[in-house]
């Protein structure tokens, strides 16, 4: 079955977003591209593969959005897909003719097929433009919660300013963290009021965001009809010494297996096709990566393919 051929059209932002939680690894289509608009600079880049992923060997090109018509012929592309904001329903409307002019189908994505699914109580701050008071009114409602006992982080998605392999998932607990990721003016005015008040803060358009803010909130789960749990009513011994194990499996002061480059490449090798599978078929990769690691001497620290088949519960 032929895929449909995509143009998401967006100003670096919903776009990419849009890709992550519902067009990356969607057999049903390829997208051929990005347009941009809006924000400077961001035509003539490329989404990288690192993001796009295996599907997209060379990335995604973005493209200014003046070459939109251009693009739907020339790409042979079958459905445009709108993904920003800060303008009127008579210009979407507007977008909507232009590509039904030039022959592809024109869409909207609502929430059921681009909101990513937590584990976690979220309060999502929204607005129809830019400038209404999203920031303010968000550190307002970190306060609220703060003040009632709630830990807190801020989720948003990344300014596409720097490089987005970066920015894949970044995470703001300090001011060093500001210059760690080379953050501009217009992102320290948006992340430093947080940081102030001990607030820490997430930007990424990608699934992966989930999984790191699900680990940071660990103690503060949701149990029942959102009563938040203590550690002291869920955590008992025997879980807590289950944590120890892991982690001094996990972290060791000695040099940790699959950490030089000749490892990591033969770890995509055997993970990048199984990767998203069933747990078992990614615990039997990782395990065939174990031992061919050691068959070709390049395995380093102390763990053997023995003790991660134990840790992996094949003995």
């Amino acid at each position: 079955m032929a895929k449909d051929r995509v143009i998401i059209m967006g100003a670096a932002g919903r776009d990419f977003h849009n890709f992550n939680a519902y067009f990356r690894g969607n057999e049903a289509y390829e997208v051929v591209a990005f347009t941009a608009t809006q924000i400077p600079n961001i035509e003539g880049r490329i989404y990288p593969p690192d993001l796009a992923g295996p599907e997209y060997a060379t990335g995604i090109p973005i493209y200014s959005e003046a070459r939109l018509t251009e693009l739907i012929k020339e790409l042979e592309v079958a459905q445009v897909i709108f993904a920003y904001s800060d303008i009127s329903h008579e210009y979407v409307m507007h977008k909507a003719s232009q590509v039904l002019a030039a022959g592809a189908d024109f869409r909207l994505m609502g929430t059921g097929s681009t909101m990513l699914k937590a584990q976690k109580p979220v309060v999502s701050i929204c607005a129809v433009r830019t400038g209404s008071g999203k920031s303010q009114t968000t550190r307002r409602v970190c306060d609220i919660l703060r003040e009632r006992g709630k830990m807190v982080v801020v989720v948003r998605h990344p300014m596409p300013y720097g490089d987005l392999r970066k920015q894949i998932c970044q995470r703001f607990a300090s001011y060093e963290d500001l210059d760690r990721y080379e953050c501009t003016i217009e992102e320290r005015e948006e992340y430093e009021p947080h940081l102030d008040r001990g607030v820490v803060v997430y930007a990424s358009d990608h699934g992966l965001l989930l999984e790191s803010v699900k680990q940071m909130a660990f103690y503060s789960d949701a149990c029942g009809d959102c009563h938040w749990s203590l550690p002291t009513s869920v955590i008992d011994q025997e879980l807590a010494e289950t944590m120890v194990s892991v982690a001094r499996i996990v972290v060791s002061p000695e040099p940790s297996a699959m950490s030089t480059e000749a490892e990591l490449e033969l770890w995509v090798r055997h993970m990048r096709p199984v990767w998203k599978q069933s747990v078992e078929e990614m615990k039997l990769a990782l395990l065939k990566c174990y031992v061919e690691a050691k068959e070709k001497g390049i395995l380093s620290g102390e763990r053997s393919p023995e003790d991660m088949a134990k840790f992996l519960g094949f003995e």
